[in-house]
Formats: structure tokens, sequence, C-alpha cells
């Protein structure tokens, strides 16, 4: 016999494992923010532009970073070159490295980094000295758990030591918005002449670690001249690539028309470049629209300045499996049946995005779209390729259609996922049955 407490502690676990997380625009902040705006239709308008945002906590921000690195380390166990780790930061120096002209061999004068010390001291008085300290603390940690493997910010002599080559610098940071700040310290190491020698001689690539980017400021940092690869575990939600482009509208004339003129830093009211549908424990980044990250007197309070207040604790908490299909099946607008179990259930969303995402196999937008990880959906177009769901360019099989038919609420006839190697393929299909 099961005790009225033990009853109730129990539904309370049903209920956490079966709802996603609650909408922001709730919260007793959120309500605060949403009482500025002046009419009914603004207050609802606002309302799914909060509870659009891409909450993360501290620890998930952290979790990405090490994850991206730890991939990266274990992919290059047992080379002969390590990986150069620096914090994404603004310097005063207009390179990277200090440089000086001297002799080679032949006695010819040449332009070449020098000092044993990397770019490590940030711009004095900028907005994100905390957030690149946290960065630069992680990088710490890791060095400590690959030492024959990565180094910390270390400088041109470092980088050439005979003993312990570099063969790749990553740069690394929390946050990729427009992208121009990556752009901006991957332009200050393409200024120095050894680094461009090491390019062109491919003794050296780039490397970009982010727990979570734009698609823009993805595809930005990518185009840079230095050809860097980019790994961001979140895809960050943004205004212009918002799947209803009527409501995506309906936010732009609400940051027009409230809201300081400019956010912080100077920048626009619709923050840099695409605006970021994004808040971080720590603190709300300034390429999201001014009216959510920035205060102007008594005239307009930002969502939150700084940290987030205690009440939206509940709200950055980190997602239980189940709740996060769920939360990717409400994303792309798919009605899953009940009895899925969470892995099931994220596949199905998987194969329910747009073909010509998978087709593409995009992982970047189909992360955006269905809010779930990069290195998830990597695993999922892996699991669903191996068990013959998908074909090797994206395209449903046969039995990949049957199971979407068979796992959507509704459906009358049920299939068990396929799991093993060497797919079912049925070799009659039965016209589905009408609904009424």
């Amino acid at each position: 016999m099961v005790h009225q407490k033990d009853q109730s502690e129990l539904n309370a676990v049903r209920e956490r494992t079966t709802i996603a997380r609650a909408p922001l625009s709730r919260s007793k902040t959120g309500k605060a923010w949403l009482a500025q705006f002046s009419s009914v239709d603004d207050v609802k308008v606002a309302s799914e532009l909060l509870d659009a945002m891409l909450l993360l906590n501290d620890t998930e921000v952290a979790d990405a970073i090490r994850d991206g690195i730890d991939a990266l380390a274990e992919e290059r166990q047992g080379g002969d070159r390590y990986l150069a780790l620096y914090a994404e930061r603004e310097f005063d120096s207009s390179m990277a490295f200090e440089s000086q002209d001297i002799a080679d061999a032949n006695g010819r004068i040449r332009r070449r980094a020098v000092s044993y010390s990397g770019p490590v001291k940030p711009t004095r008085g900028k907005m994100r000295v905390g957030s690149e300290g946290t960065v630069a603390h992680l990088i710490s940690q890791l060095v400590e758990k690959w030492p024959r493997l990565l180094k910390n910010h270390p400088g041109p002599k470092g980088i050439r030591a005979k003993s312990s080559p570099v063969g790749a610098i990553v740069v690394v940071t929390d946050l990729i918005g427009s992208g121009t700040r990556v752009n901006k310290m991957l332009d200050k190491f393409w200024r120095v002449p050894s680094v461009k020698s090491w390019v062109s001689g491919k003794r050296i690539e780039f490397i970009v670690v982010a727990a979570a980017g734009t698609q823009e400021g993805i595809a930005t940092v990518q185009s840079h001249r230095l050809r860097p690869s980019v790994i961001a575990e979140h895809v960050v939600p943004t205004i212009g690539f918002w799947k209803d482009q009527k409501l995506a509208n309906a936010w732009r004339r609400l940051i027009a028309q409230y809201g300081p003129d400019s956010g912080r830093g100077g920048v626009a009211r619709a923050g840099y470049g695409d605006a970021a549908l994004v808040a971080l424990s720590s603190r709300i980044p300034n390429n999201t629209p001014a009216i959510l990250h920035q205060s102007d007197g008594s005239k307009w309070r930002a969502l939150y300045d700084g940290a987030a207040p205690a009440d939206l604790r509940p709200y950055f908490r980190i997602l239980e499996d189940t709740e996060q299909a769920k939360s990717a099946a409400e994303a792309i607008g798919v009605d899953l049946a009940d009895d899925l179990n969470a892995s099931d259930a994220k596949l199905v969303v998987l194969l329910s995005v747009p073909p010509k995402l998978l087709r593409r196999q995009d992982i970047v937008a189909i992360a955006a779209t269905t809010t779930m990880t990069r290195s998830e959906i990597e695993r999922m177009v892996k699991r669903a390729v191996e068990t013959g769901l998908l074909t090797s360019q994206g395209r449903l099989t046969e039995a990949g259609q049957e199971m979407l038919k068979a796992n959507r609420r509704g459906d009358r006839r049920r299939s068990i996922i396929a799991t093993n190697a060497e797919p079912y393929y049925p070799q009659v299909l039965r016209i589905p049955r009408r609904r009424i």
C-alpha cells in the first residue's frame, strides 16, 4: 500500500518527467517585465517572445564546452601534435602575438612571433571579463585532464616547441552571437606573420569551440579567412530564422516600439546581427533584443540585469530526457504517441524535421529547429542510418516512413523502432485508416 505522502511525491516525479519546462512568461520576473507593455495584444506577443528563448544555466554551458574539447582530445589521442586553447576575449593589441625582425639561418631578416606568453590579459572595463574568466578556468581544468595533449594559452615559442608542437589553435567561448567578436580575435591571429606561415604550410588549423551559437554566427565564423571548424553544442534560435515569420514580424514591431534606443555596448535595438533568443543564468547577452537585456533608468527594465534572479532557477534547470523529447516535439509541432521512451521519441522528432534538412544533413539547422543538441542529433542520425530508417543521403526509407506513421498519436498500428544493424523493410504497405 502506498501512503498518501509517498503517492504525492510519486505524482510529482511523474509530472516532472512528462511536462517540459514551464513557460518563462509565467515566472514572477517574466510577469514583471510583461507589465511594461501597454496593450493586451502586445503582452501576448511579448509572452511568446519570452517563451521562445533558449535558457542555459552555468552547468550546461560548462558541460557543453568540456564535451566539445573532450571530443577533440579523444579524436586526436595518439597524435604528435597538441591543441592550444585560448579563451575568446578582447585585448588591446592589434595582433595575438608580439613579433620582431629576426635573421634566419641564411641571414635574411624575417618578421617572427616571439615570447612564451599568449593573448591572456583582457581589455579592462569590458562587460564580458567575468564569463571570459569562467572559460579560462575551464581551460585550466581541461589542460590538467589532458596534460599531454592540451596547452593553456601558449605563446609562439610554446606553439613551435619541438618536443610538443601545436597542430591546432582552439578559440573557446560560451556563446557565438553574430560571430563578429570571435572573428575579431581570429583577425588578430591572422595578422601575425608567423601564423600566416603556419597556416599556409598547413602546420596549424583553427577550431572554435562554443557552448552555444546562432546559425548566422556559426556561418560567419566558418567563413573567416582562417576557415575554422566550429563546434557549438546548443544552437540558439533567432528571430530571422524563426519558423513563424508572421510572429517574428510582430516581435520586430515590439522591439522597434518599446525599450531603450540601443542595447548594451551601444548595439542596435535588435542586438547584433540576427536577434538571438537566448538567456544564460549568468547574464542576458547583448545580441538579444534591447528590450530583453538593457534597462533604461526608470523608463524600461530589462528582464534581469546580471545573473538571473532566484525565482528563475527552476526555469533554468536541466531538463530530463523525457522533458527534452517533449520540448523537441513541441518545437516542430509533432504529436507523439504516449508510450515512446525518450530515446525513441527523439528519433521520431529527428525523422519528422523538414526533409530538406535531412537531405542536406544540416546538423546545425536541425538543432535550431528541434532545440536538441548538436552531438545528440549526430548520434541519432548515425543510429537512423545504421538501422535503415534513413539512407546515407538523408532520405527516409520505407521503414522510416512506416515508423513515423506508427509512432505518432492517432495511428492505429504501432511498430517497434529498429535497433539492429540489419534493418527490416516491409514488403507490403497498407493504406492508413482514414481519420474521422
